[in-house]
């Protein structure tokens, strides 16, 4: 557990052992979580030439999980669902095969002009903490979380009695707690991915890419609550509260999806003394758990379609000025630079709706740096250095680095949090 004193009591530690502390945060209860999960797959795959100018590259992937289906659970809520006839049966899900298929072709048979594609679908893992949070209201063994303000023992009488007092809390009834349901319809979340691309070279030195990416997430695993009076969902309970003697009911299942569309072009220009790449990237995505909410509308009372007004967010990464760049110099020395940025102000940063979030405009800065020294012959000995995060306006570790919105719906953000992370990076390679 632990103990919170909002006042300091000096420094001597046995003034705070002794002492009621302001709160006590603790758990009562089993502890243990015995769930054992297994994930086994297996896949086939190989490149097939039917003629000179066509690759086919075909394959087929299978994957099950065992563990979030198989377990035996005893809790409330699924007592409760047992009670008013509700389905509470897992299965385990089967049917996880992900084909992979993709092509390139050779128009003229000189390298270049290539049209490429695929296609696969990517089956991903259940969260063990799924089952781990629905463990802790088993009826056998409960598990409680709890916060006393203040707290009517001390740290002393804690260490004392400590086995005494955590039995003391357990509330084997659950009630008014927040308690923990893995859907019994769960199965494996997956992604169906296409993608298509052109090079072209129409020179010795010249060469341009353009490739589109489109994926479409199923079954993703989202939170919503039954046993409430908002709800209106019937998928897995009676609609509001169907029992009256415990709390809400947290679900974790299924019950998102998503979509993302991205265009990349690359142009390339190379000579005897230099390298120059130019990048343009354009990605929207648009994620959404349709289907099932429990809000319902304040003026008429009905539940909300969360499917009208689909929105998303579309990003823009232009390079004006060469987003990548090697230029080689007589004396072999060469630099580059990598350069992101998205304005909102010219709609490349467009707002998401409903209740989405557009950022602000920002500026990425990466460099590289190299020496290379000749031995003659192919034998030579290259320096390494690059650095990341110049600019440092960019947090691209955390998906809330925004924190600070205009209005209580949480529209448009104001801020972007720098990170205080550059990081830089140092090699030496060899050839012989």
């Amino acid at each position: 557990g632990l103990f919170n004193f909002a006042s300091s009591r000096g420094t001597n530690i046995n003034s705070y052992l002794n002492a009621i502390a302001d709160t006590f945060s603790g758990s009562a209860g089993d502890n243990s979580f015995d769930d054992n999960w297994t994930y086994v797959a297996g896949y086939i795959q190989d490149d097939w030439k039917p003629t000179r100018n066509l690759t086919l590259n075909l394959g087929l992937r299978y994957e099950i999980q065992y563990g979030p289906y198989t377990n035996r659970f005893d809790t409330m809520p699924i007592r409760a669902l047992k009670a008013v006839g509700a389905n509470t049966e897992r299965k385990t899900d089967k049917n996880n095969l992900g084909p992979r298929i993709g092509f390139a072709w050779d128009v003229q048979g000189n390298a270049k002009t290539v049209i490429r594609g695929g296609y696969g679908r990517y089956y991903d893992e259940i969260f063990q903490n799924i089952t781990l949070y629905e463990y802790w209201s088993q009826v056998n063994s409960p598990t409680n979380f709890i916060s006393l303000s203040p707290a009517p023992f001390t740290p002393n009488d804690y260490v004392r009695n400590r086995d005494a007092i955590r039995r003391s809390l357990i509330d084997p009834t659950f009630a008014g707690q927040l308690l923990r349901l893995t859907s019994p319809d769960l199965q494996q979340p997956y992604s169906d991915q296409f993608n298509g691309g052109l090079s072209l070279q129409p020179t010795q030195h010249l060469g341009f890419d353009i490739d589109y990416v489109h994926a479409l997430g199923k079954q993703e695993i989202h939170r919503w609550r039954i046993n409430t009076a908002q709800n209106v969902n019937t998928r897995l309970s009676p609609a509001g509260v169907f029992a009256r003697g415990l709390g809400p009911i947290l679900v974790e299942g299924n019950r998102g999806h998503s979509k993302f569309d991205g265009v990349y072009l690359t142009g390339k220009y190379r000579s005897s003394r230099a390298e120059v790449i130019a990048t343009y990237a354009w990605s929207k995505a648009e994620n959404l758990a349709n289907q099932f909410s429990s809000a319902v509308q304040a003026n008429t009372g009905k539940p909300i379609n969360a499917l009208a007004g689909l929105g998303g967010l579309r990003n823009a990464v232009r390079a004006i000025d060469p987003a990548t760049g090697q230029m080689f110099s007589r004396n072999a020395f060469r630099s580059g630079s990598l350069v992101a940025g998205c304005s909102d102000h010219t709609g490349n940063c467009a707002k998401a709706a409903p209740g989405g979030q557009g950022g602000l405009a920002f500026f990425s800065w990466d460099a590289r740096l190299s020496k290379l020294f000749k031995f003659g012959g192919t034998r030579s000995f290259e320096v390494l250095f690059e650095v990341f995060n110049l600019t440092n306006h960019v947090n691209f570790d955390r998906d809330n680095y925004v924190q600070r919105f205009p209005a209580s719906n949480f529209g448009h953000a104001t801020a972007v949090i720098k990170n205080s992370q550059r990081q830089a990076e140092g090699g030496i390679r060899f050839r012989f």
